[in-house]
């Protein structure tokens, strides 16, 4: 029988069709199911934050995911990370996947393996994560998957503020710097330090020198660093129209420790400040919502509490520093198809929660965020990680020695902080 053409067309499409179905169902790979992800083989993770309350994530994780009794977490150092993961990838020693924060993640971009923006859209990442979480979306991918925000908080000693007649920690630095900084400071009649309001203006003492001079920074407006086309913008002092943001920073930061300052309230003399704030001859210490506990474990007599950094009176956008958390793929990961099933069942929004809250943080994720919590240092760091942002930094330890370099500096040469601060951008972005 002789068909018509239209006949013929009809045919050979659903043919097409027929053809086109059977090799998508062929090619089609559904998603994995968390509960029944099969890691073939060891998986090793370097990280950052201490292996006690990992190991305990990780083996809650075995009880539902047997697979995860074959993932195995190292700690490294935050100080000693860089060289140490360097050595082992010229050994073939390295870990398959790192968890680690965002300031690493410059010093290593060469060897971790970025998610494309065609398998994981910027748009679904801005979607699921919080705004300070696009530190790991830089333009050629998105180089670790977001877990948990630290970020930087203020502490109090309760006794200390409710006997010099506060009811609580200074919500703007105008009642911190007016009030507060002379009612808690206690000096001695030749000036000697005796008991501080509030630790700055050193760099040796100050535990987070540089999240507390970025913090002030970003406050004043900071674009801090943006990546392009494989180069890293420094902005951190670009003017904002009103100002120099880090020279303003920089400005207040080493007025705290001016002798002739009505703001003197610490000195080189004094001890670190977090163990000034243990043993409560410092009355606020600025530092990261999941220090909380080992605060409280330090001195378990230590009564005091957590509240959000203060921000200007006349500023209505609230800001902060954030250390954000992530899980990144090793570029050459012994087990590359083990490393991405570990991560996705990591980063699945429940267990990254209850990651977060074992290391008293806030997660990443705007559903974590919003599903709220009721632990009482945690609380704060879930008010607060909306607010933080992160510095696309050239390591911790670089990022360190050039602000603690710039403080010195300034110290020596109070006349010349806007000189100071210039020449520090310039040596910070030598480092990148």
């Amino acid at each position: 029988m002789k068909l018509r053409p239209f006949e013929i067309f009809l045919v050979s499409a659903f043919a097409i069709l027929a053809v086109g179905a059977v090799t998508l169902l062929a090619l089609y790979n559904p998603p994995a199911d968390p509960d029944s992800v099969s890691v073939t083989g060891s998986v090793s993770i370097w990280g950052t934050l201490p292996d006690e309350p990992m190991a305990r994530m990780l083996r809650e994780l075995a009880e539902s995911v047997p697979a995860f009794r074959q993932v195995q977490y190292t700690y490294v150092p935050i100080e000693e990370f860089n060289e140490r993961f360097v050595t082992a990838l010229a050994d073939r020693t390295n870990p398959d996947l790192l968890l680690i924060p965002h300031e690493e993640i410059v010093p290593q971009r060469a060897r971790l393996l970025p998610y494309s923006y065609e398998s994981f859209s910027l748009r679904d990442y801005k979607d699921r994560y919080i705004d300070g979480a696009e530190v790991f979306a830089l333009e050629d991918g998105i180089y670790a998957i977001p877990i948990a925000i630290d970020p930087l908080v203020l502490f109090w000693n309760r006794n200390l503020l409710g006997n010099a007649g506060f009811l609580g920690a200074p919500t703007s630095w105008e009642q911190l710097t007016s009030v507060m900084v002379s009612a808690l400071t206690v000096r001695k009649f030749d000036r000697t330090i005796e008991r501080s309001a509030l630790a700055m203006g050193e760099s040796q003492n100050i535990t987070h020198i540089y999240p507390v001079l970025l913090m002030l920074a970003i406050q004043a407006g900071s674009r801090l660093v943006t990546s392009y086309a494989g180069e890293y913008r420094v902005e951190i002092d670009a003017t904002n129209g009103t100002g120099l943001p880090l020279t303003e920073a920089l400005r207040f930061y080493m007025s705290i420790s001016d002798p002739g300052s009505t703001l003197y309230s610490w000195n080189r003399a004094q001890p670190l400040d977090r163990d000034a704030f243990i043993r409560e001859t410092l009355a606020m210490y600025f530092g990261f919502a999941s220090e909380g506990p080992d605060l409280a474990f330090r001195n378990p007599n230590l009564n005091f509490d957590i509240a959000e950094v203060p921000k200007g009176e006349k500023v209505e956008l609230r800001r902060t520093y954030g250390r954000t958390y992530g899980l990144a793929v090793v570029r050459n990961a012994p087990n590359l198809k083990g490393a991405y099933a570990a991560l996705n069942v990591m980063s699945e929004p429940n267990t990254a929660a209850k990651f977060a809250q074992a290391f008293s943080m806030a997660p990443a994720t705007r559903a974590g965020l919003a599903a709220g919590t009721s632990d009482v240092y945690a609380s704060i760091a879930y008010r607060a990680a909306p607010i933080a942002r992160s510095l696309l930094a050239p390591g911790h330890a670089a990022t360190t020695r050039v602000f603690s370099d710039m403080v010195t500096r300034a110290g020596t040469d109070r006349l010349n902080i806007d000189g100071v601060a210039n020449t520090s951008i310039g040596r910070l972005r030598l480092e990148y």
